[in-house]
């Protein structure tokens, strides 16, 4: 399992990333520290506190994840 940090702020960036998982043929789960979603739900998403970073959580090869980094390069937090 691979993690990033991720931080949304608005509801346009939950949008956005919820549509860039839902392209993604792997489990992706986004987690605040207390509760884990499906990353594809936009409703799940906003269910999480983001009032901090949220960590994102693949499940597939090193090579797809390092894809997917790069399509969510502006919501990560180095």
């Amino acid at each position: 399992m691979q993690e990033m940090y991720v931080r949304v702020k608005s509801f346009q960036d939950v949008r956005s990333l919820s549509v860039i998982a839902s392209k993604e043929d792997f489990y992706i789960g986004i987690t605040d520290g207390h509760r884990r979603v499906n990353a594809k739900s936009l409703m799940g998403i906003f269910t999480l506190s983001m009032d901090r970073p949220l960590v994102l959580q693949l499940d597939c090869s090193e090579e797809i994840g390092e894809a997917f980094r790069v399509k969510v390069g502006r919501f990560l937090i180095d």
